[in-house]
């Protein structure tokens, strides 16, 4: 055993692990932390992002067409925003 890991290995020292566990411990014994609970709501926060900002700019979508009715592509341009958003959120 190198020093390095004997330093590591008296920093962590070992645990009683269940066989669960067993598989998340490194070379050294030191083991890896779980995700908790606020590391779930972002994850999912950060999923819903992309549908929600669609589903919410949806019904202005006439109103930007009629406000917008001058400018050339519009017609095309207008659209695109909810396609848009999904890639920017």
């Amino acid at each position: 055993m190198g020093a390095a890991t004997r330093r590591a290995a008296a920093a962590y020292p070992a645990a009683p692990v269940d066989s669960m566990e067993r598989h998340m411990t490194d070379l050294v014994g030191a083991r890896t932390r779980r995700a908790g609970v606020w590391q779930a709501v972002l994850l999912l926060a950060g999923s819903c992002m992309p549908v929600l900002g669609s589903v919410l700019i949806t019904p202005v979508l006439p109103q930007l067409s009629e406000h917008f009715v001058a400018e050339p592509g519009a017609e095309v341009l207008v659209p695109m925003i909810v396609a848009d958003r999904k890639s920017v959120v």
